[in-house]
């Protein structure tokens, strides 16, 4: 077991939207292989389908559980609109945030926060990641500078490869692990990019390594990750708009790169 100096619980940011069949899943999944008492559970739900009775109703039957929902006036305008109002509203000094489309394997929680109190410059975690078939969607990112590139690590690749822990340059935001005092430019993640359509986690990434944070992917923790099941699909606006997100995240951080060739 981890210990923190403040109130000894990690905070938890889960956003939901809709699926209530997925986040029924995440949320048992999370119990089923979390001992309760080291975390508090702070939900940002902005369903319009049975998802807040349902949460409601799951915090009555759990009064053990520490369970915060929040429910926005208007719809969350993107992720780090999210992690935004959780860090505000939470209180630990080192968080973890993740949607209601990843479900947690066992064991997943003490050994990173432990890793993260033994290692002042690092800032961030990224896990390793499987897709619904057992595979690995996410094992830290790849990242060609010169051409402002990047691709997940280990895409396909049977689930046991990377299980270790190392430097990389870059993580996904799907499920990951952050000291509070990381998020720079007053304690808030900027939101400059189309909303849910990417490159928002690649930039905040950057924002840590250019404050002087480290970030390293920990493939000791596992979690299977449903990629896009809430927040939409491939259709051609949503190509659109994340190639428009690519090119804005290029100009801002590699004004010199090659341009980018869509690859599909």
């Amino acid at each position: 077991r981890f210990c923190l100096a403040d109130n000894n619980k990690i905070d938890i940011i889960l956003a939901t939207h809709n699926n209530l069949g997925t986040t029924i899943r995440c949320i048992e999944t999370l119990y089923g292989n979390t001992p309760p008492e080291v975390f508090r559970l702070n939900i940002f739900d902005d369903s319009t389908d049975l998802t807040p009775d349902w949460l409601e109703w799951y915090k009555k039957r759990n009064p053990s559980f520490e369970i915060n929902i929040t429910h926005p006036v208007e719809p969350y305008r993107e992720g780090n609109h999210i992690i935004n109002e959780g860090i505000k509203n939470t209180t630990s000094t080192i968080i973890v945030y993740m949607g209601n489309s990843t479900f947690v394997e066992p064991d997943w929680l003490s050994n990173p926060v432990k890793f993260l109190q033994e290692m002042p410059d690092v800032g961030l975690l990224g896990f390793k990641l499987l897709n619904p078939v057992g595979i690995i969607e996410h094992a830290g990112i790849w990242f060609n500078p010169d051409m402002a590139h990047h691709i997940n690590r280990g895409v396909g690749e049977p689930s046991h490869r990377y299980s270790f822990v190392d430097d990389v340059g870059l993580v996904g935001w799907a499920f990951v692990m952050f000291k509070r005092q990381a998020i720079a430019r007053k304690g808030l993640l900027e939101g400059i990019y189309n909303p849910f359509s990417g490159c928002d986690d690649l930039d905040n990434c950057m924002v840590m390594r250019e404050n002087g944070w480290k970030i390293c992917y920990f493939g000791l923790s596992v979690a299977y990750h449903y990629a896009l099941s809430t927040r939409g699909d491939f259709t051609p606006e949503n190509d659109r708009r994340h190639w428009e997100n690519i090119e804005t995240f290029k100009k801002r951080w590699f004004k010199d790169a090659s341009p980018i060739v869509a690859i599909r």
